[in-house]
């Protein structure tokens, strides 16, 4: 089974888009261009995702619940490394040359329930199943919370987390 070894976010101006880049071990990149609208919409399903873990099902309170998402992103946040450069290892591209359009997202819970599954689809044609652990859902919306200023969209987090300083837009 392939998994993901790194998570790029990189805005094009130009294009007023968000690039994400996905490597896996096996040195296949997928990308996908993110726009304002679909960031707008995916960012807080992204973080119901999280609050949907069956390890906050114990807390007692929404606060108490509220509370235990922020730790946990803070510590997956703390223990991803942002500091690596994107590899760029002369990757397969599997899907296409270029990034597809992203117009569609679904979020799923893994079989065993320690993960989700973002189903990201253009309007036409085939998409892509990712699977990522929740560690690496923190990560990708800490890149989100952190690309933002760059957009200037005026998008902010959907949930007030913690950010850790980074320097660089990769999680490895």
């Amino acid at each position: 089974m392939t998994t993901i070894e790194q998570i790029q976010l990189k805005y094009d101006a130009v294009a007023d888009r968000l690039m994400l880049r996905i490597l896996t071990t096996g040195t296949h990149e997928f990308r996908f261009w993110l726009t304002r609208r679909f960031v707008h919409k995916a960012w807080p399903a992204l973080v119901e995702s999280l609050a949907r873990s069956p390890r906050l099902d114990r807390a007692v309170s929404p606060l108490a619940r509220r509370e235990l998402l922020a730790f946990q992103h803070e510590q997956a946040v703390t223990n991803s490394n942002f500091s690596v450069p994107f590899r760029d290892p002369k990757p397969t591209l599997p899907l296409v040359q270029d990034p597809l359009l992203v117009t569609k997202l679904q979020i799923r819970p893994t079989k065993d329930g320690r993960g989700r599954v973002l189903s990201l689809t253009p309007e036409t044609g085939l998409g892509l199943d990712l699977t990522l652990t929740e560690a690496l859902l923190h990560s990708l919306c800490a890149l989100l919370d952190r690309i933002m200023p760059t957009t200037e969209w005026g998008l902010t987090s959907p949930l007030k987390m913690p950010s850790a300083t980074v320097d660089g837009a990769t999680v490895n």
